[in-house]
């Protein structure tokens, strides 16, 4: 009896030692964006944030990385300086990216980011949400960075899908029809070499997120917000929709914390996806590890 109960054990042990130590790149981190909110839903419950500096939420950020063993994280922000600071915390690990603000576009600031894609202090293009300002994604606000995201050959990350608790008390002009992933295709024909990857998997137009990557293979999802805010029983849906329509290989990992509580967003995206039964192992290191590697064309290290 003792034996066997020793050899379960050693075996239980085992399994969360190897899902501890499993690498991991989180497709959808945010530094400080100036924007903080009071509530958020997290597991299932209402959450009341606190709201920390700088300096706190990096630390806690590279903590829960370390933990979790997050090799990668895609970092992205308004502001470039505050995105270096960050990336300057942890080069290896933080990849930054531009989070662009708004539809105001014009010359100097497209410059400007060519520039800061050719010094090497920007890698991705996105988050890009003008969702919240009620523009879809085949308006013309966009397709001066779609353009610019294929001239430089950078991945380009775009928002459709929830915005967050009490919407339209922080962002008023969001319109959830402007969430519809069958936008992109009038995008994606005009713009057929760009590399984009759909924040929150285009929940909840799942079936249309569906026909849109059985079509243009170029389109990946992350599992934000969906791995965190919705009840499990939703995510497990969608991810055994997409897995079930052979869409296995182009979902990547996202944890999208909300900054007054980094460490338990993060923990929960994670463990979500990690407790999926449903799930085996190769479709759980395809989505947390080997589908980013393949998107954001990342070296394979030892």
């Amino acid at each position: 009896m003792r034996s066997t109960l020793f050899c379960l054990l050693t075996l239980v042990c085992s399994g969360l030692a190897f899902a501890q130590t499993r690498p991991v790149i989180d497709v959808h981190f945010h530094t400080d964006t100036g924007k903080f909110l009071p509530r958020e839903y997290i597991a299932g419950e209402l959450h009341e944030l606190v709201a920390k500096t700088r300096e706190e939420m990096i630390r806690e950020s590279l903590a829960v990385m370390n933990r979790l063993n997050i090799v990668r994280a895609i970092t992205s922000g308004p502001d470039p300086l505050v995105v270096e600071e960050w990336h300057a915390a942890d080069p290896t690990r933080i990849i930054p990216a531009l989070q662009v603000p708004n539809a105001k576009v014009d010359m100097d600031y497209l410059d400007s980011i060519r520039h800061l894609v050719s010094s090497g202090h920007i890698a991705v293009l996105g988050e890009i949400a003008l969702q919240y300002e009620g523009i879809g994604v085949s308006d013309s606000a966009y397709a001066a960075f779609f353009s610019l995201a294929v001239e430089l050959d950078i991945p380009v990350a775009v928002h459709l899908g929830p915005g967050p608790h009490d919407v339209f008390d922080v962002r008023p002009d969001y319109r959830v029809t402007k969430g519809n992933p069958l936008e992109l295709e009038t995008v994606l024909q005009r713009h057929p070499g760009l590399r984009i990857y759909v924040m929150h998997a285009g929940w909840p137009f799942v079936e249309n997120m569906i026909a849109i990557m059985h079509t243009y293979t170029n389109v990946y999802v992350d599992t934000a917000f969906i791995n965190t805010a919705l009840p499990k029983q939703e995510l497990y849906y969608v991810l055994r929709r997409m897995v079930g329509a052979g869409l296995g290989e182009r979902i990547m990992f996202g944890s999208d914390p909300h900054p007054g509580a980094i460490a338990l967003s993060v923990q929960t995206a994670y463990e979500r996806i990690e407790s999926a039964d449903f799930l085996s192992e190769r479709d759980k290191t395809n989505i947390f590890f080997e589908n980013a590697i393949r998107f954001f064309r990342l070296p394979m290290e030892q």
